[in-house]
């Protein structure tokens, strides 16, 4: 008969125990990656990551782990595990949003974070030449950051209008040209709003003029 795998050890500390040991590894991983020691800080993360999964520190937790692990990952070119961990992380992160809502809870912290790995995604798939499969994340975090300026006024313009900028590069080198004049009028209009005179916002201008 097959062998059963090895039982895994409960966790007898409190909720309060587990928090501090967590936020103790993903810390240590944060100040090796700033020290510019980025493989080490990707091997402590995923430590992180696999404490988070074993303990069940919840679906939130797990994608603020697998999206500094991303980051780390890209950081030292790999693109692909990158994109793997901002694949899981934006899937794990989606499930915390659905949660938080059934439960009737405020989504804000969750909402953040999907925008930010939404972002990382896309940037990855555009380093990796992916650009029409980046063209999808940009939208949505596009369209998210959208709700939050106009409803609560808690995401910056020039924040939207960077965003846009880059949904942009993916439309235009996707060859959908229209697609790209469309978000860069937009980004341009939203510069202008928050009075921003910036180079990122004159390149967006002659971008558009050459469309």
């Amino acid at each position: 008969a097959a062998s059963k795998p090895p039982a895994q050890p409960k966790w007898e500390g409190s909720s309060d125990d587990f928090l501090r040991l967590w936020q103790r590894v993903y810390d240590d991983a944060l100040r090796l990656f700033d020290g510019g020691h980025t493989t080490c800080a990707a091997k402590k993360m995923k430590q992180g990551l696999r404490l988070v999964r074993a303990l069940g520190g919840g679906r939130r937790v797990e994608a603020k782990f697998l999206s500094q692990l991303g980051a780390m990952q890209a950081e030292d070119g790999l693109l692909d595990d990158s994109l793997v961990s901002f694949d899981s992380a934006e899937r794990a992160v989606k499930q915390a949003v659905a949660q938080a809502r059934r439960s009737g809870c405020r989504v804000e912290r969750e909402v953040a974070e999907l925008r930010l790995v939404l972002d990382s995604k896309a940037h990855v798939l555009m380093l990796l030449g992916r650009v029409k499969e980046a063209v999808r994340p940009c939208e949505e975090s596009i369209e998210l950051s959208r709700k939050r300026l106009t409803k609560e006024g808690t995401v910056d313009k020039e924040v939207v209008a960077c965003q846009l900028v880059r949904l942009a590069k993916c439309r235009d080198r996707s060859g959908d040209s229209e697609g790209a004049a469309e978000a860069l009028s937009e980004a341009v209009k939203l510069y202008k709003m928050a009075s921003v005179d910036s180079e990122h916002s004159r390149g967006a201008a002659r971008a558009l003029e050459k469309l």
